[in-house]
C-alpha cells in the first residue's frame, strides 16, 4: 500500500500545495511517479520565479522568456547580480498540485476512497456552531486520531468536533447557513471490514451550539439537527429523508418555500371561513334564526381549534425564524403591554348574539349557563396562551422536543373543551328546531334555462363550499361549452346571487360555490 509522507499533507495544507522541481528532484526514487499514478498529485502551473543556483547567495528572480532568434525555441532566465542572466531549464519550472483529500484518504488506508460531504443548519447568525459524529456506541469521534472514543479518553473535548463557517442567505431559515464539510470515509478508516455487521455500520452527526469559549461536547448545547449516515458495502448513504435534507440544502430550500406556500394557503382558508360564518350569522340574524344562529358559533369555534395543531406547529418552527418575530415577545412579564399570537384570540363568531338570543327567547339563567361554559373555554384559551408566549420568550429561536410536546398535549385539552361546548351549543340548537312550527314548503320561482344549467354544473363540479369553488369561466364552459363568454352570464350569475343560491369571493384566487339552498335547487333539477 502507498504510504503518505506527512510533508506531502503538509504542503496539501498550506496556502501554496505545490511542490517545485528542484524539491522533487531530492526525492527517493519512484515516489513521484506513485504519487502521480495515485492523482495525490497533479501537474500545476509552472513556476514564475525561482531560486538562482549560478551563485552562492540563494536568491529568488521572476522568470523572464525569449523566443529568438526565429526558430531557437522557447528559453528562460533570471538576472543574477553576479553572475548575470543566467539560463533556466524549463524542466525546472515545472510544479505538482498536492490533492489533499487524496492524500489523506491514502493515509487513512482508504485505498484513495474519498467522499466529501457537507452538511447545513440554518440557525441564528453570531453563534459558534459545530458538529460532531457518534457512532453505534455513543462515542464521538476523534478526528485527530480518526478513531471513536469515549469522550473521557479524548486528549482534547475539540478533538471531537469540527467547527461550522457560516454565511447570509435569504433563502434559509433565520436568514443564515451554517456549513462543514468532511470526508466521510474517514469514519472507517481503522474499522476492519471484518468487524463491519452484515447490516452496516450507522453513524449520527449531530449539531451543537457553544456556550464558552472552546467548544465542548458534554457541556454545549446539542441540536434537534442531526443528520445519519450508513456505511454498507464500500459505500455512506443517507438513513432518511431528514438526514438528506441536511445533506443537500436545496431540499430544505425548497421544503421551506413549500412550507410558506401551505401556509400562506391556509391562512386564506381562515380568511375565507371567517367571511362565509359572518354572511351565515347575518343572515340568520335577519331570519330570526336562533337554532342558526348556535350552529354559526358551534363551527366558528370548531374551525377554531382543529387549526390549533397547524398554528402551533407554524409558530414554533416557521415563524420563529423570523427575528422580528421573536423580538416581539421579549417585552417583560409585569410590561403593561402584552404580545399575543392573533391565532389564539381570534374572536368566535355569534358569541354575543348567542348570548342575547338566548336571555331573550329562553331565560337569564340559560343564557348565564352559556355564558359560564364559554368563560370556561375563555379561561383555559387564555392559560394556554401564556405557556405559548412563555415559551416562545424562553426557547427564543429553537423550542426543545419535550418542551413543545408538553405544549401539544395542553392544545389537545384545549380542543377538547371547544368540541364540548360544540356539542352543547349543537344540543340547545336541537331544542329550538323542536319547537320551531311547521312551515308549508314553498313552490320553487321557476329559473331561466341559463340559470339552470350553471347550477347542475356546479354541482357537478362538486362547488358546494368556498374551498371547492370554482371560477366563473369554468361554471361557463361546463354549462354551456368552451366556447361561451363569461360575460353572457352576468344577469344570470347576478340572479343567483340576489335569490341566495350562490356564494362568491372576489379577486385573487376567487370564484363561486352554491349555498346550501343552491344545493338543494342544483340537486333537484340534476335528478328531474
Amino acid at each position: 500500500m502507498l504510504e503518505i509522507p506527512q510533508f506531502v499533507i503538509d504542503r496539501g495544507k498550506s496556502d501554496q500545495p505545490f511542490f517545485a522541481a528542484d524539491e522533487v528532484g531530492c526525492w527517493s526514487e519512484g515516489l513521484l511517479q506513485q504519487l502521480l499514478e495515485t492523482e495525490v498529485l497533479t501537474p500545476g502551473p509552472n513556476a514564475k520565479s525561482i531560486s538562482c543556483n549560478a551563485c552562492r547567495d540563494d536568491h529568488f528572480e521572476d522568470v523572464q522568456f525569449l523566443k529568438s532568434p526565429s526558430g531557437s525555441g522557447l528559453r528562460a532566465y533570471i538576472p543574477c547580480p553576479e553572475s548575470g542572466r543566467v539560463q533556466v531549464p524549463l524542466e525546472r519550472l515545472k510544479r505538482w498540485q498536492v490533492n489533499l483529500a487524496k492524500a489523506i484518504a491514502f493515509a487513512r488506508g482508504n485505498g484513495g476512497r474519498t467522499d466529501i460531504r457537507t452538511v447545513h443548519l440554518h440557525y441564528e447568525a453570531g453563534h459558534g456552531a459545530y458538529i460532531c459524529i457518534i457512532d453505534e456506541l455513543k462515542r464521538p469521534f476523534d478526528f485527530v486520531t480518526s478513531r471513536f472514543q469515549r469522550i473521557d479518553e479524548l486528549e482534547k473535548a475539540e478533538q471531537a468536533c469540527l467547527i461550522a463557517t457560516g454565511r447570509a442567505d435569504s433563502r434559509a431559515g433565520f436568514g443564515f447557513s451554517y456549513t462543514v464539510s468532511f470526508d466521510v470515509y474517514q469514519l472507517v478508516a481503522n474499522i476492519p471490514d471484518s468487524s463491519i455487521p452484515p447490516d452496516g455500520l450507522t453513524f449520527s452527526i449531530r449539531w451543537l451550539i457553544q456556550k464558552g469559549k472552546s467548544p465542548s461536547p458534554k457541556n454545549d448545547t446539542v441540536l434537534l439537527d442531526s443528520a445519519r449516515i450508513r456505511f454498507l458495502n464500500g459505500q455512506f448513504s443517507s438513513v432518511d429523508t431528514s438526514s438528506q435534507e441536511m445533506f443537500d440544502e436545496d431540499i430544505a430550500f425548497a421544503k421551506r418555500q413549500r412550507w410558506a406556500e401551505e401556509k400562506k394557503e391556509f391562512r386564506e382558508q381562515e380568511l375565507d371561513k371567517h367571511e362565509e360564518l359572518s354572511r351565515q350569522l347575518g343572515k340568520a340574524l335577519t331570519a330570526g334564526d336562533v337554532a342558526e344562529t348556535l350552529r354559526v358559533l358551534a363551527e366558528s369555534i370548531a374551525f377554531w381549534a382543529k387549526g390549533l395543531k397547524k398554528h402551533l406547529v407554524d409558530h414554533f418552527y416557521f415563524d420563529v425564524q423570523d427575528p422580528f418575530f421573536c423580538r416581539v415577545y421579549q417585552t417583560p412579564p409585569d410590561a403593561s403591554f402584552q404580545f399575543v399570537p392573533f391565532w389564539l384570540t381570534q374572536p368566535w363568531i355569534g358569541m354575543q348574539e348567542v348570548y342575547d338570543l338566548l336571555e331573550f327567547h329562553k331565560s337569564t339563567e340559560i343564557a348565564k349557563a352559556f355564558s359560564t361554559r364559554m368563560d370556561a373555554l375563555i379561561e383555559a384559551r387564555d392559560k394556554f396562551i401564556y405557556q405559548v408566549v412563555e415559551s416562545t420568550r424562553r426557547f427564543e429561536w429553537r423550542i426543545d422536543f419535550e418542551s413543545f410536546v408538553f405544549l401539544d398535549e395542553q392544545r389537545k385539552d384545549l380542543r377538547n373543551r371547544a368540541i364540548a361546548v360544540c356539542e352543547y351549543l349543537a344540543l340547545i340548537a336541537t331544542q329550538f328546531d323542536a319547537a320551531r312550527p311547521e312551515i308549508a314548503t314553498p313552490i320553487d320561482d321557476p329559473l331561466s334555462e341559463r340559470a339552470q344549467a350553471m347550477l347542475v354544473a356546479m354541482i357537478e363540479m362538486n362547488a358546494v363550499d368556498s374551498d371547492r369553488r370554482q371560477t366563473t369561466e369554468n361554471i361557463v364552459a361546463r354549462a354551456l361549452g368552451a366556447t361561451a363568454s363569461p360575460n353572457a352570464v352576468k344577469e344570470v350569475m347576478a340572479e343567483l346571487n340576489a335569490r341566495q343560491f350562490v356564494n362568491s369571493k372576489q379577486g385573487r384566487g376567487g370564484g363561486i360555490w352554491l349555498t346550501e339552498k343552491g344545493r338543494d335547487r342544483a340537486n333537484k333539477l340534476r335528478d328531474r
